[in-house]
């Protein structure tokens, strides 16, 4: 280690006595400096290393650009302390720059207080802000997912007369329009602008699945019968002509797990009419009865029990009748878990082993109980032995 150490600083030493001779090799083939003349009675010239002073300049520069983040990151620091979630001072956003302006923006989208953003967005809109372009999506999606029609259309409007928003980009805004539409209950004009945006945008249509999928869901929990059959029709003709089943998937499901008569009666007469969606009920089945167990909805299992005997669903109705015993077995529900033992037994349906064990016990127990409860009762109902004395 010791001769390593010494080479190291001998190769140092070495190296300090060459620089002189190579630098003035350099100097005789090619000088590098230039003179500077002064117009005083003695001329004389100095030289100035030319790489040293770029690189004083570009270090210059640089901590110049770093002060002036710094201070931007400052006055974007002081300016949300001062503003929490509740209270906005919009003459101090001013100070600001344009691109610190986004980040506060991003700031408020985040807590989703929806009365800062309104106040936000018609600052926006008065002084003509120009925002990010995922930032002003952000902003449509919280007015749309509100039904705020009204400034989704303003929005659309400050997207255009700053020239973020052109005819590349313009259905990515339209999107939320329609959800607007769909929220304040206007489904039939909604579903108007879903379709044209899905006919025209191929590669916006995941995205219309989804927003689709989330407002189908929302709004079969409360909506009439006639909303109901234009959902119906539109899901159904995307999935005839384009062969787009997302939407028609969400909505069946969302019927059968209803607790109207009439919505699963629709969800029974769908499968029928769309054959597709059997498949559908093949994949998701555990996941529906899951749901209906969880929230006691025992008429859906009911339903499901019969869709897969009319369709020969042999495994599923099995499964089926496995999960709603381990149902009633963790209830320690005696009396459905007998129920389901002898309707698999008139039905040649065999249950797990595990599960026959588990019952085995269960009315060891159960019997066993009732015995010791019986002796209990009688011994308390025995007359006390007096002892007379004559």
């Amino acid at each position: 280690m010791a001769l390593y150490i010494r080479s190291y600083f001998s190769l140092i030493e070495n190296y300090k006595l060459m620089v002189p001779i190579i630098y003035k090799t350099l100097e005789n083939i090619h000088p590098i400096r230039y003179f500077v003349h002064k117009s005083d009675e003695n001329d004389y010239e100095s030289s100035v290393d030319v790489v040293d002073e770029f690189t004083e300049k570009l270090i210059q520069r640089k901590s110049e650009k770093w002060d002036a983040i710094n201070m931007s990151k400052s006055k974007l620091f002081t300016l949300l302390k001062k503003n929490d979630n509740n209270h906005i001072d919009i003459n101090e956003l001013s100070v600001i720059s344009n691109h610190d302006f986004n980040n506060f923006l991003r700031k408020y989208i985040a807590t989703e207080n929806f009365g800062a953003i309104k106040t936000l967005i018609n600052y926006c809109i008065v002084n003509e802000k120009v925002l990010d372009f995922k930032v002003l999506l952000s902003l449509l999606s919280i007015c749309g997912h509100y039904g705020d029609k009204a400034n989704v259309l303003r929005l659309i409007d400050l997207g255009k007369k700053v020239k973020i928003v052109n005819d590349s980009n313009i259905t990515q805004c339209q999107q939320y329009e329609a959800e607007a539409l769909w929220i304040q209950g206007n489904v039939q004009s909604s579903i108007e602008i879903f379709k044209d945006l899905y006919i025209c945008n191929f590669y916006l249509r995941r995205n219309l699945c989804l927003l689709l999928r989330f407002l189908i869901g929302r709004t079969t929990e409360s909506r009439t019968e006639a909303i109901l059959v234009q959902i119906r029709e539109f899901t159904e003709d995307l999935a005839t002509n384009y062969n787009e089943y997302a939407p028609l998937e969400c909505l069946w499901q969302t019927c059968i797990l209803s607790e109207w008569f009439s919505d699963q009666t629709s969800a029974l007469q769908m499968i029928e009419d769309n054959p597709k969606l059997r498949k559908y009920l093949s994949e998701k089945y555990k996941h529906i009865v899951s749901v209906a167990l969880k929230t006691n909805k025992s008429d859906v299992v009911q339903r499901l029990f019969e869709l897969f005997l009319k369709y020969k669903m042999t495994e599923h109705y099995i499964s089926t009748l496995r999960l709603l015993f381990d149902h009633h077995y963790l209830k320690r529900d005696f009396y459905h878990c007998a129920a389901i033992i002898r309707w698999s037994t008139d039905l040649n349906i065999p249950l797990r082993s595990e599960q026959s064990t588990k019952f085995v016990n269960m009315l060891i127990n159960h019997y066993g109980d009732k015995r010791q409860i019986k002796k209990t009762v009688e011994k308390n109902l025995r007359p006390p032995q007096f002892k007379l004395k004559f």
